[in-house]
């Protein structure tokens, strides 16, 4: 082998483990809806829920507004 076949082979090792290092690489992200007023978060997976209540509604109550993050909803006027 010479060198130049030996720098050739390395570099396709390189780039194929590059290649695979990144299809690999997953964000587990998760949109879910907070009860009882249901605003739209995202969090990351596995969610772990806990209780927390509520005990005033929130500033402007029955007023939405419209927001396109993570997806397309109608979100309480906090």
């Amino acid at each position: 082998m010479n060198i130049k076949t030996l720098l050739i082979s390395i570099l396709l090792i390189l780039v194929i483990l590059t290649i695979y290092s990144n299809l690999r690489a997953e964000e587990g992200f998760q949109s879910y809806t907070q009860l009882p007023y249901g605003s739209v978060k995202t969090g990351a997976d596995p969610i772990y829920v806990y209780r927390r209540d509520r005990y005033r509604k929130p500033y402007r109550h029955p007023f939405k507004f419209f927001s396109s993050y993570p997806y397309p909803h109608q979100e309480p006027g906090l």
